[in-house]
């Protein structure tokens, strides 16, 4: 057979024992915030510092793409191809309209010996034509690939901002 316990009584009986048993109250009450709002304060701190951590490229990669489906991966990596293409042969497009440029400000210069022996100055060489040709952009098609795939979260420095940016699960 179970006792039942019956309750001490309610605020009302508890206020009319007298002003100690409502600075008990109040201190049991205080003490019971304090005591909340000092171990929120500290989860809150423990999550700050493990959100802080350097972000993880390999589990942002592993998380990213178990977000994506086999078709999207591969229609990924094909687009990676086509701008990889692309980012050729616009470097070789430029390649060709600088010299066309080029040539064309200088043909006085090149056909004229009397003008060049004057104006020696007037058309070098540029100090980059050794890089015309070449696209700025030297990423390889994997490299790209995973740009696209990881999107923002490239630029996720903490985990903290890796679950922001959708890098890593919330």
């Amino acid at each position: 057979m179970r006792l039942a316990r019956k309750p001490e009584g309610d605020l009302p009986k508890l206020l009319s024992r007298g002003p100690l048993a409502v600075r008990k109250l109040r201190l049991i009450a205080g003490t019971g915030i304090a005591i909340a709002v000092i171990g929120i304060a500290v989860l809150s701190l423990l999550k700050e510092i493990s959100d802080r951590r350097p972000s993880d490229l390999v589990a942002m990669r592993q998380y990213r793409i178990s977000l994506l489906t086999d078709d999207e991966i591969r229609k990924m990596h094909a687009d990676a191809e086509h701008e990889f293409q692309k980012i050729q042969r616009d470097a070789v497009d430029e390649d060709k309209a600088f010299w066309r440029q080029y040539s064309q400000e200088c043909a006085r210069t090149q056909s004229d010996v009397a003008y060049r022996m004057r104006h020696s100055d007037e058309c070098r060489m540029p100090l980059t034509w050794q890089s015309n040709g070449k696209p700025l952009d030297q990423r390889s098609i994997e490299q790209i690939f995973e740009a696209k795939m990881l999107g923002i979260c490239n630029l996720a420095f903490t985990v903290g901002q890796a679950r922001r940016y959708g890098g890593l699960p919330r």
